[in-house]
C-alpha cells in the first residue's frame, strides 16, 4: 500500500504541474472523481463548505441532468420553465477527504449528526442547532434540502452519495466503519425517501484509476448497411455516410462499461430529454410492441458528426469522436427500453445513423442548425452556431486565445487551459463587470444564457467584438492576484468562516470602477483600460474597499449573512454608491 501512495502522490504533482494549479488533494480528487462531469477546478472550490464547525462535510456538489445548480432560485428556475420532469436526473455528492492512509468511523459519525442536524430534526430547536455549523455549509445544505423538496414530487430519479475519499485501502475497511456505512446509508433512504443513496469509499487504488481513466472517443460499431456520400468536404475527405445500425448495436454505443448513458455523446444537442411527451410515448411503443415492423420506418434516425471515421472488414465501421446533434429522443428511449434487457441477441430492427465528418466548425454548426430547424427551437438554445459567436472566436485566435462555444472542443484537443474561456463564463464576466451585476453573474449563471433577453444584452452586434477578450483578460488577470493575496491573508474567512472568493466578481468590479475613475462606465471605457494597471496595488484597494463596503452594509442590514450579501442586487447598489476613490 505504500508504493500505491507513493504513486498517486507522485500523480498528484504531475497533475498540479501539467495544470499549473496547486497541488490540493481534496480540489484534484473530486475533478477526477467527476471527471465525466467536466466540471472546472475553479467551479469545484467555490462548492467547498470547509473550514470551522462544517459538520464533517468538506463539498456539497449538485446536478439536474448534468446542469451544475448553485442556487435555489436556478431550480425554481428549471421547475417553472419545467426543465425537471419524471426522467430527470438528480444527482447529490457530499464529500469528505482526507490524506490519511485509513478511514474512520468518526467521519461517518459526524457526517450521520450533522444531516441529523439539519435535515433530519423536527427543526424546534433549529436555529441552536445552525449556530454550531458555518454559514457555507449552512447555504448549500438549504440548497440541497430545496433541491430534494422540490423535485421529489416530479421524479424518484435522485441520486444521493456519500463520498469518503481518502489514501487509505478499500479492501481494509474495518468493521466498525462498515457498520456506520449501513447505519448512515438507512438513514438516508429511511428519512429522505431516496432509494438511491449510498455511501462510496474512494481510497489511492480508486483515485489511480480515476487518473488513468480517459474518457473514450474511439468506437468501433458494426453495421447491417452502409451507403457512402459520394460527397466530399473542402479537405477531400469522404464527408459522410449512411448506416443501417442494429438497435442492440446502437446501444452498445450510447452505453459505458456501467451501463449508464454516455453523456458526452449527446452534449452537443441543443435539446435535453423530454420525457413522456406525444413524441416519445410513441417511441417507446414503437420500440416495446410493434416488433414485426423495421423500426428505421417509423422513426426518422440519428444524426452524428465526428472527427473522422473509417470503414473496416467484417461490416465493421471506426468512429472518432462522436457527437449526437439530431436524435436525442430516439437515444433516450431506445436506452430506457433497452436497459433492462439482459439479452438481446433476438432484436433484429434497426436505427438509420447519418454519420458525418465534420472536423471543420462551421460545416458542424450548419449541421446543427439545419437537422433542429424543422421544429421550434428558442434562438437561444442555437447561441454556440450565432454568427457573433464565430465572430468572437475568430477574434480570441488571432490573439492567441480560444473561446470555446462547443463544449470541450479546445480543451479535448489539449490546448492549454488557462486560455480557454467558455461562453458561460464570458457571460459571467460581462454581466459582472460591464453591466455592473455581479450578485446576478453569481446567483444564478444560467439564466444569462437561458434568457433570450438576457442572452441578446450579452452578445449583441452593437458591441465592440473586442470587449469579450478583453473581459475575460481582465477577470484572469485580477482573479490570479486574487487568489494569490487570500492565500496570504483572507480577513474575510477570518471574521465570517468564509472565504473572500464569494465575492470575486464584485472584487473585479470595483477594480475596474477605480481604474476609469467612475461608477457610471461603459463597455468603451473598459476597452481603454492598460492590462499593466492591473496590479497588486489595484487588487488590494478592491479588497481593502469591499470590507468596508461589506462592514457598512451589514451594519444597515442586521439580519443578512454574508453569503446571502454576495448574492444580494441591494449590495450591488450599494457598491455603486457609496465606493470611495480617493
Amino acid at each position: 500500500m505504500e508504493r500505491k501512495v507513493e504513486v498517486l502522490n507522485a500523480m498528484l504533482e504531475n497533475f498540479s504541474k501539467e495544470n499549473e494549479i496547486d497541488n490540493k488533494f481534496d480540489l484534484i480528487s473530486i475533478y477526477q472523481y467527476l471527471k465525466e462531469k467536466n466540471i472546472d477546478m475553479d467551479d469545484i472550490e467555490k462548492f467547498s463548505v470547509d473550514g470551522g464547525n462544517d459538520g464533517g462535510i468538506d463539498f456539497i456538489i449538485m446536478f439536474v441532468n448534468d446542469e451544475l445548480i448553485v442556487s435555489k432560485e436556478q431550480i425554481d428556475e428549471l421547475i417553472q420553465e419545467k426543465n425537471i420532469k419524471r426522467d430527470s436526473k438528480i444527482e447529490i455528492y457530499c464529500f469528505q477527504i482526507k490524506e490519511k492512509v485509513s478511514f474512520e468511523e468518526s467521519v461517518l459519525m459526524k457526517i450521520e449528526s450533522t444531516l441529523s442536524d439539519l435535515m433530519f430534526s423536527d427543526k424546534k430547536n433549529l436555529n441552536d442547532i445552525k449556530s454550531i455549523y458555518n454559514i457555507k455549509l449552512l447555504d448549500s445544505m438549504e440548497t440541497l434540502e430545496h433541491l430534494i423538496s422540490k423535485t421529489q414530487p416530479i421524479t424518484d430519479n435522485i441520486k444521493f452519495d456519500i463520498v469518503y475519499i481518502s489514501k487509505g485501502n478499500t479492501e481494509e475497511i474495518s468493521a466498525g466503519v462498515r457498520n456506520k456505512e449501513k447505519i448512515l446509508e438507512k438513514t438516508l433512504k429511511d428519512d429522505l425517501f431516496i432509494n438511491n443513496s449510498s455511501i462510496k469509499f474512494v481510497g489511492a487504488t480508486e483515485l489511480m484509476r480515476y487518473f488513468y481513466k480517459t474518457i473514450q472517443t474511439e468506437f468501433t460499431i458494426k453495421y447491417k448497411k452502409l451507403m457512402q456520400c459520394s460527397f466530399n468536404n473542402s479537405n477531400g475527405e469522404q464527408g459522410a455516410c449512411i448506416a443501417e445500425i442494429n438497435i442492440s448495436e446502437y446501444f452498445k454505443l450510447i452505453t459505458d462499461e456501467n451501463g449508464m448513458l454516455r453523456q458526452e455523446i449527446l452534449e452537443d444537442n441543443i435539446r435535453d430529454f423530454e420525457g413522456n411527451v406525444e413524441v416519445n410515448k410513441s417511441i417507446q411503443k414503437t420500440l416495446k410492441d410493434e416488433k414485426e415492423i423495421e423500426f428505421w420506418w417509423l422513426n426518422n434516425g440519428i444524426t452524428m458528426l465526428v472527427d473522422n471515421y473509417i470503414p473496416l472488414a467484417n461490416d465493421n465501421i471506426k468512429i472518432n469522436n462522436p457527437k449526437i446533434v439530431n436524435g436525442l429522443q430516439t437515444t433516450y428511449c431506445i436506452y430506457n427500453c433497452l436497459k433492462n434487457i439482459e439479452n438481446l441477441k433476438d432484436e433484429n430492427r434497426a436505427v438509420i445513423v447519418k454519420i458525418i465528418n465534420a472536423k471543420e466548425a462551421k460545416v458542424a454548426d450548419r449541421v446543427i442548425a439545419c437537422t433542429n430547424s424543422q421544429t421550434e427551437v428558442r434562438s437561444a438554445q442555437l447561441k454556440a452556431t450565432d454568427e457573433i459567436q464565430r465572430e468572437i472566436e475568430n477574434i480570441f485566435l488571432s490573439k492567441g486565445y480560444f473561446y470555446e462555444r462547443r463544449k470541450n472542443f479546445y480543451k479535448n484537443k489539449g490546448v492549454d487551459r488557462k486560455k480557454i474561456f467558455t461562453i458561460e463564463k464570458t457571460a459571467q464576466y460581462m454581466e459582472s463587470i460591464v453591466y455592473k451585476n455581479p450578485s446576478k453573474a453569481r446567483n444564478n449563471p444560467t439564466v444569462l444564457l437561458k434568457s433570450e433577453e438576457n442572452y441578446n444584452k450579452i452578445f449583441n452586434n452593437k458591441s465592440d467584438i473586442n470587449i469579450y477578450l478583453n473581459i475575460c483578460l481582465i477577470y484572469s488577470k485580477i482573479a490570479e492576484i486574487f487568489k494569490y493575496r487570500l492565500k496570504q491573508n483572507d480577513e474575510l474567512k477570518a471574521m465570517y468562516s468564509v472565504e473572500m472568493t464569494v465575492f470575486l466578481f464584485h472584487i473585479c468590479m470595483i477594480c475596474v470602477m477605480r481604474l476609469v475613475g467612475t461608477t457610471n462606465y461603459n463597455e468603451k471605457n473598459v476597452l481603454s483600460i492598460n492590462m499593466e494597471m492591473i496590479n497588486k496595488e489595484l487588487v488590494e484597494f478592491a479588497i481593502i474597499e469591499l470590507l468596508n463596503l461589506l462592514n457598512g452594509f451589514m451594519k444597515e442590514n442586521t439580519n443578512v449573512n454574508v453569503i446571502n450579501i454576495a448574492k444580494s442586487k441591494s449590495f450591488d447598489d450599494y457598491i455603486k454608491e457609496k465606493i470611495k476613490f480617493l
